[in-house]
């Protein structure tokens, strides 16, 4: 028998971009997650997850914006160009329920009870959503390499999904009552427009004070969760950060969330963002203005941010990193990525 030739290198980028492609179309789920499902229209539609009119139109240009999210015939290409159409775009919603959105899609940002809850509501859907595809993004690929770390994100993503449908349990209950006052949450506001948006969440293991509030491997406890919604608007920028009340282990993290000062708000803001979303856009502008050196360092933080071990964040936002952490944030109306690199270095801000 003649020798196995071996692949080349561009064969294999090709095989896996083809695995890729087609684990992503088999994964994809169309389901309204809306409670009155008797009420929804027939189709399922591409819902944003960021207001298109009142956000995504001020964030692009030509109709564009950046997202770090790699597309499906290129998943070498982490940062990538998207039509404001397709940006923040998931299959979570039927036409008629996603008109719940309309107070936050037409209306200004006024700190009513119900505008936050759509806000949180909305972060938590896609994430959810997501989480739904995930699963069966990991089955898929099972097919395709039978090495354990499937299976290791096969569970964690499996028990992330089942602590969800806990919180949309309470979601709906909420939709479903009318009654929108279930939430802990702070407001942040900025005198200045951002020129980036992100939703997300985030599952914090310390309070502010670096203390264990929770334990991820504990696989019977359910965990909660961080959802946040960042924006700009008409000279402003928001960022809302909230947890679901029954989810008490988050309460004095809220409380103490209220206390910070603006620049320790930026800072935990660039945090959650970094550390809780993919879900972003960025102005082009603002992103090609960046360095290539810049650009390559946001890459590889959001490739590489879950490899970062200990990074509690303290009251006075201190954090403890291994390897690099990226701050995004607006100045001057300029997108700046900040760079601080360290060994277990505590940085002081």
């Amino acid at each position: 028998m003649g020798k196995k030739k071996k692949r080349s290198k561009k064969d294999l980028k090709r095989i896996f971009s083809e695995q890729f492609q087609s684990t992503v179309r088999k994964s994809r789920i169309k389901e309204c997650l809306h409670p009155k499902k008797e009420k929804c229209s027939e189709n399922i539609i591409k819902a944003h997850s960021i207001q298109n009119n009142k956000v995504l139109s001020k964030l692009s240009k030509n109709g564009n914006v950046i997202m770090p999210i790699p597309k499906s015939d290129n998943p070498f290409q982490l940062l990538t160009e998207y039509g404001r159409k397709r940006a923040t775009v998931f299959t979570g919603f039927c036409g008629h329920h996603d008109q719940m959105f309309s107070p936050i899609e037409d209306g200004d940002f006024n700190y009513e009870i119900k505008q936050v809850f759509l806000y949180i509501y909305r972060a938590f859907a896609i994430e959810y959503h997501r989480k739904m595809e995930g699963v069966k993004q990991q089955q898929e690929m099972k097919k395709f390499n039978t090495d354990s770390i499937i299976d290791d994100f096969l569970l964690g993503i499996t028990l992330a999904k089942r602590d969800m449908e806990k919180d949309k349990e309470l979601f709906d209950a909420a939709i479903l009552k009318n009654e929108f006052n279930i939430l802990n949450y702070v407001v942040y506001n900025f005198d200045k427009e951002i020129r980036f948006a992100a939703t997300g969440f985030l599952t914090p293991t310390d309070d502010l004070q670096g203390n264990k509030i929770q334990n991820l491997s504990d696989f019977e406890a359910k965990m909660s969760n961080l959802y946040f919604s960042v924006f700009p608007e008409e000279n402003k920028s928001y960022a809302i950060v909230a947890a679901l009340k029954n989810d008490e282990s988050l309460t004095d993290y809220i409380t103490n969330l209220k206390g910070l000062t603006q620049e320790e708000q930026i800072n935990f803001i660039n945090y959650l963002i970094i550390k809780g979303t993919e879900n972003l856009v960025i102005n082009p502008d603002a992103w090609y203005a960046l360095t290539e050196e810049d650009k390559e360092s946001f890459n590889y933080s959001f490739a590489q941010i879950e490899d970062f071990l200990d990074c509690p964040l303290t009251k006075d936002i201190k954090l403890k990193i291994k390897g690099l952490i990226y701050l995004i944030y607006e100045i001057d109306s300029l997108l700046i990525i900040r760079i601080q690199i360290g060994m277990m270095q505590t940085l002081h801000y």
